[in-house]
């Protein structure tokens, strides 16, 4: 019996040595399990970190070749578009600036051109008047050379187309010279015939009038104030002649 008390403690204790083997190895096989698996977290970390670092490597390393690259690029589209604006603007400007000066000089143009046919016109009128002028004074010299000359029937005509021509020019007052003169040339005629005879070189010359159409032609011009007594002198000589003498 204590032989066999002795087996079983023996068998005891070497059941517990077992036990506390399986144990140990256990908690050896845990424990290397727990380093094995924080070395595994630790490398882990590490490759993470060393590729982080790679990777953050090649990422500056391409930034810093494409950033350049990049920034060129931008500033020479910048630089080419604000040359291409400040261009736009420069011809925008260049081609108003023309414009304006075109609508200048052509406003300046007519406007000179049209003072330019003003002072032609003007010296066109001028020169008419002068001519109409010269005219009339041919006229009186005429009238004057044929009472000379006592060929009365061509002064009467003469000083009458004078007078009607000063009329039109910038001495008007002169015509009134031309019913004196036609006043003293009517007092030397006593007969109805270089009437006649004037009448006729009237109505077959350009005013196609006779002298008593000329006379109504006076007296209703708004002139007239300035020969009104000389020409109702004239009617009254004529009178005078149509009756007789």
């Amino acid at each position: 019996m204590k032989d066999t008390l002795q087996h079983l403690n023996s068998r005891i204790g070497q059941l517990e040595l077992k036990i506390d083997s399986l144990t140990s190895n256990a908690e050896l096989q845990r424990l290397s399990y727990e380093v094995n698996a924080k070395q595994d977290i630790i490398t882990q970390v590490n490759d993470f970190y060393d590729s982080a670092w790679l990777k953050l490597i090649i990422v500056i390393s391409i930034l810093g070749i494409l950033v350049p690259i990049v920034a060129q690029y931008f500033q020479r589209k910048n630089l080419n578009d604000l040359t291409e604006f400040i261009r736009n603007q420069m011809n925008d400007s260049f081609d108003r600036r023309i414009e304006e000066l075109e609508e200048f000089n052509r406003n300046k143009i007519e406007g000179e051109l049209l003072e330019f046919k003003d002072k032609i016109t003007e010296i066109e009128e001028q020169n008419s008047k002068t001519l109409v002028e010269l005219d009339a004074s041919t006229y009186y010299l005429q009238g004057r050379a044929s009472v000379l000359s006592k060929q009365y029937f061509l002064s009467i005509p003469s000083f009458l187309k004078s007078a009607y021509l000063f009329l039109d020019t910038d001495r008007p007052e002169r015509a009134n010279v031309q019913f004196v003169n036609l006043k003293l040339c009517l007092k030397n005629i006593n007969s109805t015939k270089p009437i006649e005879q004037s009448n006729k070189l009237l109505k077959e010359g350009s005013y196609k009038m006779t002298i008593d159409e000329m006379i109504e032609y006076f007296e209703s011009h708004d002139k007239n104030e300035l020969y009104k007594v000389n020409l109702e002198a004239v009617i009254k000589e004529i009178k005078r002649i149509k009756n007789g003498g």
